[in-house]
């Protein structure tokens, strides 16, 4: 596989965030967002100042057109994934926001958000990184569903880093211990 990095800036208007929040029909923001998940979908994407288009992203992701939202989510895993340790920073800071996105009612959302989380805590982060996030979302002011999507991740996680990226802390075990006594069967199905 080629592991040149792409500069994917070069494929896309010099003012592509702006574009994304200023589109004043949702289609030219989709098409804009299929220009950029199809511009991020390769091995490596050659560092560069993607601050602004992460900004857009993230106000993309309260949207109430869910194709975009969705889409928004698969851009960020491409930049997560593409990048690697170089958007960690990026990763850590949207975890909150997309742990909250595992409530919503379109499984498209949820499943873009399982599959970009899975790519951040494949290359960019580790799940301590995201240990407040995650602790947050498997607490008791997060919905049955939150706790049980975020066990889903958690498990994924462990199973496929093993030791290599396991989490340094005992933070982990205590949450999912905290889920095995859940009012919610399903939550507890899952933690164990």
């Amino acid at each position: 596989a080629d592991t040149t990095p792409v500069d994917v800036m070069a494929f896309l208007p010099r003012d592509t965030a702006a574009q994304l929040l200023k589109a004043g029909k949702w289609q030219d923001k989709k098409d804009l967002l299929d220009k950029l998940v199809s511009a991020t979908d390769v091995p490596v994407i050659k560092p560069a100042d993607f601050s602004e288009l992460i900004k857009a992203l993230r106000l993309l992701l309260g949207d109430s057109m869910v194709l975009l939202v969705a889409s928004a989510i698969k851009v960020l895993g491409a930049l997560g994934a593409g990048l690697g340790s170089g958007f960690r920073q990026e990763a850590c800071s949207l975890g909150t926001v997309l742990l909250d996105k595992l409530k919503d009612k379109n499984r498209g959302v949820v499943d873009a958000t399982h599959r970009t989380l899975d790519l951040f805590l494949l290359h960019s982060c580790s799940l301590d990184d995201l240990s407040d996030p995650l602790s947050n979302a498997l607490g008791k002011a997060s919905t049955p569903k939150v706790r049980m999507e975020a066990l889903r991740i958690m498990s994924r996680s462990l199973a496929s880093h093993g030791k290599r990226k396991a989490p340094a802390d005992w933070w982990v075990t205590t949450a999912v211990l905290e889920t095995m006594n859940d009012g919610s069967g399903d939550v507890r199905d899952q933690a164990f």
